[in-house]
């Protein structure tokens, strides 16, 4: 299978002319541009949503990150699902939910361990009384695409392979803005979605059995 990227050399305006021409002709000119580019920038996210969950190479991304005063700032990574946080001296550092974290100060069993919760933009850093000395930390994420909801043309963040999803998508939005059915497009998308999980099955089987982290 050929490894795909996703960054597209097809800009905004070319997928949002095909998006209007989709449209019952009698109402074409209902909508603004901005509306569309909306439409456009929610099917966009939807599509690297879906992407995801089957494999890491479109949206996958990792950084390095530090602690300071007992958090993590991720405020400056674009982030739409965490994968994992990794200690290159001690191994993957666990998730927890917020309730499960405040309850490991109490907890003996969490004395040698290091601990994480995902927050706004911090991740929340427990460290038990005997816990190792930090390595270095990499943080594994999903990133968001980058937003189409602005005033700039930009290209579009999704593989050329997947556009036709997110015309698609936008498509449905721009039907129900202008009141008409949109089943039928409901019906299309799952079946289209359908054939690519299976297209990339392995991916997806692997991505589901355990590389994948909490998202907090």
């Amino acid at each position: 299978m050929a490894v795909l990227t996703a960054i597209s050399d097809v800009p905004r305006a070319t997928l949002r002319a095909d998006l209007r021409s989709r449209l019952p002709e009698e109402n074409r000119t209902e909508i603004l541009d901005t509306e569309l580019n909306r439409f456009l920038d929610l099917g966009q996210y939807d599509a690297a949503l879906k992407l995801s969950g089957i494999n890491t190479i479109w949206y996958g991304k990792k950084e390095t990150v530090t602690i300071g005063s007992g958090v993590i700032d991720i405020s400056g990574y674009s982030i739409m699902r965490i994968i994992k946080l990794v200690d290159a001296d001690n191994g993957r550092i666990p998730f927890f939910d917020e309730a499960g974290f405040e309850e490991l100060g109490g907890n003996y069993a969490y004395d040698a361990t290091r601990a994480v919760s995902h927050f706004g933009d911090e991740l929340d850093v427990f460290a038990g009384d005997s816990a190792p000395a930090v390595g270095t930390l990499t943080l594994y994420f999903y990133r968001k695409p980058a937003s189409m909801d602005d005033t700039t043309d930009e290209k579009i963040d999704v593989p050329d392979e997947f556009q036709e999803m997110v015309v698609a998508f936008a498509e449905k939005k721009a039907l129900q803005r202008l009141g008409l059915p949109v089943t039928a497009k409901e019906e299309e998308l799952q079946l289209a979605w359908r054939a690519i999980q299976q297209a990339y099955g392995n991916e997806f089987k692997l991505e589901q059995a355990g590389e994948r982290g909490q998202d907090g």
